[in-house]
């Protein structure tokens, strides 16, 4: 039963976690609670503590606590306890998340309130003897004893709740990857609109080359952000999966074909899902497909911390896009260096003798964004003038180019449009980055 903490999402689950137990024979509450007798049966210790194995922010942690548990002054138990007063696991796994979340003062879910409307156990319109049969609901014996359910239309469900969570077993998939993972503010824009840059990106590739027809190849993915503040959860975070990427970073939202576009939602956990055989195969081409998940924010405002989870029936390789070129330049600029038109010139040149991969990025620092400027970029031979590669047509506050160029001398034109009044105090980024050494003039 649960009395006056806000927890009343953490203790559902441990009911649900209880009845799963009692129905399947198989310890999953009573396995996280320490001492044990040698078949792993929790043992009462007259001592008073307690260790408790919890799941939280992406590793199991080992809580240690007592069985002090608050008491109010007409002797009455404060938190979560068990009708059966020989049961104490209810109190002691909850005082051990208390702890994990920074006390009792939890700032969890409202606790609800009884219903007393449609399907409620004094509801004797709706509640036919056909539904109570195939329900196996007993109505009145429900009106002596609360034992915490509560029935509801499907119609109802859809219009009052938000989200739904599910408990399931991830052992069901063979193939598993876990990453735990940060995303510092000051790590790109506060909005990735226009540029997904900076984004935390994973390559995923999965191996369909054995896989059998009869098999279910989706993937999935969970997201999971870690809890490191006791204040409302306002961060509105997401995945997006991009297709036929080759496992490369992804710079701008259309620049790959998207097949999973997620939804904004500030719930500590976020699961996506796709299809690893849903696009079509070419002729001789291996029966690989490699894609980019992308993590995005509506509006960082702080720094993150999660862990990213692939679940597969098919084998997959999953990691971090990390830098790929090892000689990398960033230079800031003040519009007011440009010239008259708009234009930044620099020069750099290529070493070593060899063709190199090269990349150089472009963006605007606290642009305005009502009315944004654009950019584009254009890599010139030093020696001829004549414009090698461009970046296309601008895009809004960002612009980049990436190509295989000889080792010689260059300039890169990086041209603004549409700068807007007080240009002078804006500020433009370049990053250049080089497989092999390189000069920025």
């Amino acid at each position: 039963m649960k009395d006056v903490v806000t927890d009343c999402s953490f203790v559902a689950s441990l009911c649900v976690s209880a009845a799963f137990e009692r129905r399947f024979q198989k310890q999953l509450i009573t396995s996280c609670i320490f001492p044990q007798d040698a078949n792993g049966v929790p043992l009462f210790n007259p001592v008073g503590k307690y260790i408790v194995k919890l799941f939280f922010n992406g590793i199991y942690r080992k809580v240690v606590v007592d069985d002090y548990l608050p008491v109010s002054r007409r002797n009455k138990l404060m938190c979560t306890y068990s009708n059966n007063e020989n049961e104490v696991w209810p109190s002691i796994i909850e005082k051990a998340y208390m702890k994990l979340n920074g006390g009792y003062d939890f700032p969890g879910s409202n606790s609800g309130i009884d219903l007393y409307g449609k399907f409620s156990h004094l509801d004797h319109v709706n509640w036919t003897p056909e539904l109570k049969e195939a329900l196996n609901f007993d109505r009145l014996g429900a009106m002596q004893h609360d034992d915490g359910i509560f029935w509801m239309d499907f119609s109802s469900v859809m219009q009052f709740f938000e989200s739904i969570h599910v408990n399931w077993n991830p052992s069901l998939f063979r193939y598993q990857h876990v990453m735990h993972v940060s995303w510092p503010l000051e790590t790109g824009p506060a909005v990735d609109v226009f540029s997904l840059a900076h984004n935390p990106q994973y390559g995923l590739e999965v191996d369909l080359t054995d896989a059998q027809s009869q098999h279910d190849h989706t993937v999935w993915l969970l997201l999971s952000k870690h809890v490191t503040m006791k204040e409302e959860n306002k961060d509105y975070i997401t995945l997006h999966i991009y297709a036929d990427t080759n496992c490369n970073r992804v710079y701008y939202p259309e620049m790959y074909k998207v097949i999973y576009v997620g939804m904004y939602v500030n719930n500590p956990h976020i699961l996506a899902s796709f299809r690893a055989d849903s696009l079509e195969w070419k002729e001789g081409e291996p029966k690989r497909r490699r894609y980019t998940v992308v993590l995005s924010q509506h509006e960082k405002t702080r720094s993150l911390s999660f862990s990213l989870r692939a679940y597969a029936k098919e084998s997959f390789k999953f990691g971090a896009i990390g830098k790929e070129y090892p000689y990398e330049c960033i230079s800031r600029h003040n519009l007011s260096e440009l010239s008259p038109s708009y234009t930044l010139k620099k020069k750099f040149t290529i070493y070593d003798g060899f063709d190199s991969k090269f990349f150089l990025m472009a963006e605007m620092e606290d642009d305005d964004a009502e009315s944004p400027a654009s950019l584009s970029i254009e890599i010139v031979d030093e020696a001829t003038g004549e414009v090698l590669l461009d970046s296309g047509p601008p895009r809004q506050k960002f612009s980049f180019v990436e190509t295989i160029i000889e080792c010689m001398a260059y300039t890169a034109n990086v041209h603004v449009h549409g700068a807007a009044m007080n240009a002078g105090e804006k500020m433009l980024r370049l990053t250049f980055r080089s497989e092999l050494r390189f000069d920025l003039l």
